[in-house]
């Protein structure tokens, strides 16, 4: 299972230390991608948790070989993002409530120390970039 490492350092740009997506199935999309698609819309809520992820559909949708979504399931299975269960296919895992409390509970911690080490005053060249970025 590979995560995504990011370096943080006060004053340069983040840097990515994933490794390369992989190159693309024969048929134009890759694992990587679908698997990417389906995990923003699990955190966007457009597939609920215990929804199935049916896979003629997302091959309707991908226009994508078997393998391809297999591989991307698999992918999120590992992330523990989807649960698959043999002879019954995929679905988004369900979260219990404790373990949603303590994953907004880090993120808050994560959020205040962030602001915390923002400089301030923030220069007019840092305001009118983070605007800039804003309105992208």
């Amino acid at each position: 299972m590979t995560e995504y490492q990011y370096q943080w350092r006060p004053d340069a740009e983040i840097i990515d230390n994933d490794p390369p997506p992989p190159a693309a199935d024969p048929d134009g999309t890759t694992a990587s991608v679908i698997a990417a698609a389906l995990k923003e819309d699990i955190i966007f809520g457009r597939l609920p948790p215990g929804n199935e992820a049916a896979r003629e559909k997302l091959l309707e949708r991908f226009g994508s070989s078997r393998y391809a979504i297999r591989d991307a399931l698999s992918r999120l299975e590992n992330r523990d993002i989807v649960v698959r269960e043999r002879n019954r296919g995929a679905a988004v895992r369900t979260m219990p409530a404790e373990e949603v409390r303590g994953l907004h509970e880090v993120r808050e911690i994560l959020q205040r120390h962030a602001a915390l080490r923002i400089r301030l005053p923030v220069s007019d060249a840092d305001l009118a970039m983070l605007i800039s970025i804003e309105e992208q």
